[in-house]
């Protein structure tokens, strides 16, 4: 007789329902010509056999066995977890809410590995001490650090606050960047409104708004800021 061997094959589905198409990982074959049950099988793979989807959700591992003209197909359901959300709670002054845990526009963004970042921009501090945590899912019972991470700020005026905590070891940093005023005089206008005063970073480049307030004195033609 031949030596017994076949080739396996899988797929990832969403569904229970037999796919219509295969990837061949690999294949087994014994080292008897007669398997009698006890018989060794030799694996061997074709390669990287890693198909775990990244996106979460229900799936389906499928393979096959297939003997010649004769398959076998079999599947395991698995899931994939949506990922956790880190949201930063603390001082309302800094975050818009008091200790609001459920607070969804101060869910922090994964930039890069294990670590999250939250900036709150263009935020308005008088001098003094902050405190936060970070809470995993919304959920009290799972927020770090015990004792709340506190940070202060030496001088009154607006700041861009960025957090950033590491998921690994639950560590916590806080930024504060000053931010300086650009304001706009109407310099004795007699109609109109001057531009919203800006706040900007020291260094930034800046385009000068526009009269978009329709600025106007008598006797006189707007023609730009100086």
């Amino acid at each position: 007789g031949e030596k017994l061997s076949a080739t396996l094959s899988y797929a990832v589905t969403t569904n229970t329902n037999t796919p219509s198409s295969w990837t061949n990982f690999g294949s087994v074959s014994s080292n008897h010509t007669n398997y009698n049950g006890n018989n060794a099988f030799y694996y061997k793979n074709d390669g990287n056999t890693d198909v775990t989807p990244t996106t979460p959700g229900t799936y389906y591992l499928h393979i096959k066995i297939a003997f010649n003209s004769t398959s076998k197909t079999s599947y395991a359901k698995f899931t994939i977890p949506e990922p956790p959300t880190y949201t930063v709670a603390g001082s309302e002054a800094v975050l818009g809410s008091n200790w609001n845990q459920s607070a969804t526009n101060n869910d922090m963004t994964l930039s890069s590995g294990t670590t999250y970042t939250l900036t709150k921009h263009n935020v308005y501090l008088t001098n003094g001490n902050y405190e936060c945590k970070v809470v995993q899912d919304h959920d009290w019972n799972k927020a770090w650090p015990n004792n709340n991470y506190s940070f202060s700020v030496q001088t009154t005026g607006h700041y861009d606050v960025t957090f950033t905590f590491n998921s690994s070891n639950k560590s916590i940093e806080v930024t504060t960047t000053r931010l300086y005023a650009l304001t706009y005089d109407g310099n004795g206008s007699t109609s109109g409104s001057v531009p919203t005063t800006e706040y900007h970073k020291s260094g930034t480049n800046i385009t000068v708004a526009n009269n978009s307030g329709n600025l106007a004195k008598s006797g006189y033609t707007f023609e730009c800021w100086n």
